[in-house]
């Protein structure tokens, strides 16, 4: 026989074989036509839930679990948690086991018991439901070539082996630990009613009625309740790492003994309170509810089998676990990181009356209808946003730290305080008062303490000194605002450096009347008359019948009469008896009137005249104090002093002549020479944009450079006039001047700009003067750099 012919056999032999036994290997999906189990249903279907399974192994070891309060325990061999997902898997299985194939011991081709192992099943599985009926699975060996997914079983009674696509060995070869749910309690944090830890540290933390903690050892105080909250989590929390023992024989061996044991905490849970119990409305712990031992115990012992690990157990049960060794610091925090360091606790909207008794003088702020007033030290309208800022930092005062021994208060002077602050809320008669102590050595804290408690709070110095601040912060910041419509027609300064007057013109330019007449500085003046026409202080430093001298005589004082159009009053009421005294918006007493408007009859013919506008002069004092500015309205029944940064004060000072010293269009200019000591550069416009120098002719000029340098010199700013009066040559240094500019234009008169050879005292600016205007004034340096030119700058490269 050919070798070819001998492979072919051979190869078409193996794959009868393999068919062969792929035919009597259950495994796919089978057709079998004549299958009399049309429902493919092992247990008959029940709507009574599983109550109770017990496993038993071939090797005699018996696992029981029991169901209650629709949780899995684990009743035999020990009494446990079970974790319940597993569980559920196999009681689930059981209830809804399907079959792909059955075989009755008559079938041909029927798998015999040393296929099936179903003589001595590897499992017997029993699940009880709350119905008491029984269910028992005997399970043999997985289907060949199924991979494990598919196993042999058989029900107790019945001859028939069927194919059940489940992999039962993954489910029940799990040793007993693995079905041990390792949290060690099984009830929620909200639950617990009381913690009591006993270790390292000692404290006893209580919730009362209002389901508030507080601490009711070793003292009795508010507690934090995010804080005692997150306690409670980690002790609810508490997984075991690993079950050591069931019988643990001697304790003292894992370092358990109840007295020897590192840590006890000890947990009670919520009792039904009495009908009678009254409310607690504060976060202090009072006394518990009963005193006859703890719902549960925790023991933490000596150093575990593993790395990092303590023993621990239930004081009630013997199991014996480990726990990661860092519990020991996180169920034991320390009693002040457990404190509520909040010191007072109430809601800033209801707070009704505020009495303030501080260094500065005593004030009593009220609420009514939502807007704050204040009642002294003087009477009228209060700082709402000033008063609602203190109470939130009263309501936000937390405490560094606690001094609850008897002389602390004594020793921070909490019976003579320098501040007291008293709060009345609405719709309750007990007050809230703050007493403010002394500060610490350094100056970094001070003490502070509720007038109805005994615990001094230590706090932050920087929180507490806003609280005593003078009580006229709290008088309304608004010193002056004009109506809407009110125009600012005249401002009459009385500077350090002079008097002066402005009037606004119709095209909305201003003019400087006095010392000289001259144009104003338009930029300047309008800075300062959109300040004046809303001043609102940042705070108020003084309310009285006049300013104090240390603002009223400030070496820097500057007093403003403002004169304004207000507008005309035709919404005014007719009748005299309702006519307002002012003009509407002004709540300037100061004002005094240069016309009044006249009393209309309670109907006015069609053809009278419009009322004509209200004119009205505003006296206004402000001084620079330091880096502040303070301004205030003179003349009124209650003089407020408010402090505004200081640029107000800038503002006032700052140049209100026109800045602007050299006027001309560039292309007008005919020649012009700059003069520096013996040096003379002179250029002359030989055409429209052709220049020659004329002491070089054949030079050609950049006619570029020039146009530049004529736009940078016709834009030319003084800093300020030092004097508006024509001075001798000599007081400024123009006798020997260090430049002189002179501008000619094609028509007209030659300007002169002089600048002086010495820098101004302690800057670098330099006076300068033309002969166009009297006066001088302070170039800037940086101008003054742009107009040192020679030759070399206008030479055309």
């Amino acid at each position: 026989m050919k070798l070819k012919t001998v492979i072919f056999l051979t190869v078409l032999l193996a794959a009868c074989v393999v068919y062969v036994i792929v035919r009597s290997v259950e495994w796919g999906e089978p057709k079998d036509e004549t299958d009399k189990y049309k429902e493919k249903i092992v247990f008959a279907a029940s709507n009574a839930k599983a109550a109770k399974l017990l496993v038993t192994a071939d090797d005699g070891t018996e696992i029981v679990f029991d169901r209650a309060d629709n949780a899995w325990r684990i009743a035999s061999p020990i009494r446990a948690k079970a974790v319940q997902y597993k569980v559920a898997d196999i009681a689930d299985k059981m209830r809804s086991l399907r079959y792909e194939r059955a075989f009755t011991p008559d079938d041909e081709g029927a798998p015999g018991s040393n296929r099936t192992g179903l003589d001595k099943p590897r499992w017997t599985v029993v699940l009880e439901d709350n119905a008491k009926q029984l269910r028992t699975l005997l399970i043999g060996k997985p289907v060949p070539l199924s991979g494990g997914d598919k196993t042999y079983v058989r029900v107790d009674g019945d001859e028939n082996v069927y194919v059940i696509n489940v992999d039962f060995a993954s489910l029940l070869e799990r040793p007993l630990r693995e079905y041990r749910d390792k949290t060690i309690f099984d009830f929620s944090s909200n639950k617990v009613v009381r913690l009591k830890v006993d270790g390292r540290e000692k404290f006893d933390l209580v919730k009362d009625i209002d389901e508030k903690w507080g601490i009711y050892r070793p003292i009795s105080a508010g507690a934090d309740q995010d804080k005692v909250d997150d306690l409670v989590r980690k002790v609810c929390s508490l997984r075991a790492s690993d079950f050591i023992t069931d019988k643990p024989g001697k304790l003292s061996l894992y370092g358990l003994e109840a007295e020897e044991a590192l840590l006890k905490v000890h947990v009670w849970l919520r009792l039904a309170p009495p009908a009678s119990q009254p409310t607690t409305t504060k976060a202090v712990a009072s006394a518990p509810a009963r005193e006859q031992g703890a719902d549960f115990t925790l023991l933490f012992g000596g150093r575990g089998q593993k790395k990092n690990s303590i023993y621990a157990k239930l004081s009630h049960e013997p199991h014996i676990f480990e726990v990661n060794q860092s519990l020991l610091d996180d169920l034991q925090p320390k009693l002040l990181e457990l404190r509520d360091k909040q010191v007072l606790h109430f809601d800033t909207d209801t707070v009704t009356r505020i009495h303030l008794d501080v260094a500065g003088g005593q004030a009593e702020l009220t609420k009514e209808d939502g807007r704050w007033e204040m009642i002294k030290p003087q009477k009228g309208k209060a700082n709402a946003a000033a008063i609602e800022e203190l109470l939130y930092k009263i309501a936000g005062l937390k405490a560094a730290n606690f001094r609850d021994d008897a002389m602390a208060a004594k020793m921070y002077k909490l019976h003579e305080p320098r501040g007291l602050i008293t709060l009345h809320q609405a719709g309750k008669s007990e007050t809230i008062t703050l007493r403010i102590g002394s500060k610490s050595l350094k100056g970094e804290m001070a003490a502070v303490m509720s007038a109805t408690g005994k615990a001094v709070a230590i706090v932050p110095a920087k929180d507490v000194e806003p609280l005593l601040d003078d009580p006229a912060c709290y008088w309304h910041a608004e010193l002056l605002r004009l109506p809407e419509g009110a125009k600012i027609m005249q401002l009459a300064l009385k500077r350090p450096d002079g008097e002066f007057a402005l009037a606004k013109e119709l095209d909305g330019s201003w003019s400087l009347l006095s010392p000289l007449k001259a144009p104003g500085d338009r930029v300047n003046a309008d800075k300062l008359a959109k300040a004046l026409a809303n001043l609102t202080a940042e705070r108020i430093v003084s309310i009285s019948s006049k300013a104090p001298d240390k603002y009223a005589r400030a070496a820097a004082l500057i007093e403003i009469e403002m004169t304004v159009e207000l507008p005309a009053p035709a919404s005014w009421p007719a009748s005299p008896d309702s006519q307002p005294t002012t003009a509407p918006g002004d709540i300037s007493v100061a004002a005094r009137p240069e016309t009044k408007p006249t009393t209309t009859p309670a109907t006015q013919p069609a053809s009278e005249p419009a009322p004509k506008p209200v004119t009205k002069t505003y006296t206004i004092m402000l001084a620079r104090v330091g880096d502040n500015s303070y301004c205030w309205v003179p003349g009124r029944r209650i003089v407020a002093v408010g402090r505004f940064g200081a640029r107000l004060y800038e503002t006032a000072i700052a140049e209100i002549r026109d800045r602007k010293v050299l006027k001309f269009k560039p292309e007008e200019i005919e020649s012009f020479r700059i003069v520096m000591g013996e040096e003379t550069l002179e250029l002359r416009r030989e055409a429209k944009d052709k220049w020659r120098c004329a002491a070089e002719m054949s030079v050609t000029i950049d006619e570029q450079k020039v146009k530049r340098f004529l736009r940078n010199v016709g834009k030319i700013m003084a800093e300020r006039f030092v004097t508006h009066q024509t001075t001798k040559s000599e007081k400024y240094g123009f006798d020997k001047p260090w430049l002189t500019l002179l501008i000619t234009p094609a028509k007209g008169k030659e300007t002169r700009l002089v600048i002086s050879n010495e820098p101004a005292k302690e800057t670098e600016h330099r006076y300068a003067r033309t002969d166009r205007a009297p006066g001088v004034f302070l170039l800037p340096a940086a101008t003054i750099r742009k107009l040192a030119k020679s030759l070399a700058d206008f030479r055309k490269q």
